[in-house]
């Protein structure tokens, strides 16, 4: 459960650094650059599960979460740490001559979804995750809310 929570939360950040640095609606087009410059051909080192197209799906139904199928869950706390660490992380990057930024935020974004996902599903998540999938967002006492219960 945490895993699914931790993913969403990065999935959130993700999304919010790549528009602040990139523009609106520029999400499923930095990870198709990301996916055909850095993995293009590496494909065999990330053998792919049947259950990776529906990784941000939430996977099996684990104490009642209803996930709706398609969205990305997201509640209001996940989405203010999400925002405060992107004004700060996203200065430092903001900072940079663009050719440079671009390099150091393709790793960053590897970087930390390794330490997420882990390295055997960064391609599953970079490829189905950022689809423009739509967000909604968690209520306390609903059971897609124990999702962040530890994140």
């Amino acid at each position: 459960m945490k895993v699914y929570g931790q993913m969403y939360a990065l999935r959130l950040y993700l999304d919010m650094m790549i528009h602040d640095l990139y523009g609106f609606n520029a999400t499923t087009q930095f990870f198709a650059q990301l996916l055909s410059t850095r993995y293009s051909g590496l494909e065999h080192l990330f053998p792919p599960s049947e259950d990776d197209p529906a990784i941000c799906e939430g996977g099996p139904s684990p104490a009642g979460i209803t996930q709706q199928r398609g969205k990305i869950p997201t509640c209001l706390h996940v989405h203010g740490y999400a925002k405060l660490d992107m004004a700060v992380i996203g200065g430092h990057f903001e900072a940079l001559r663009p050719e440079t930024r671009d390099i150091l935020f393709q790793d960053y974004v590897e970087e930390i979804t390794a330490q997420v996902v882990g390295v055997k599903k960064m391609l599953a998540f970079f490829r189905f995750c950022f689809l423009g999938q739509e967000y909604y967002v968690t209520q306390i006492g609903d059971p897609d809310h124990s999702l962040w219960e530890h994140t």
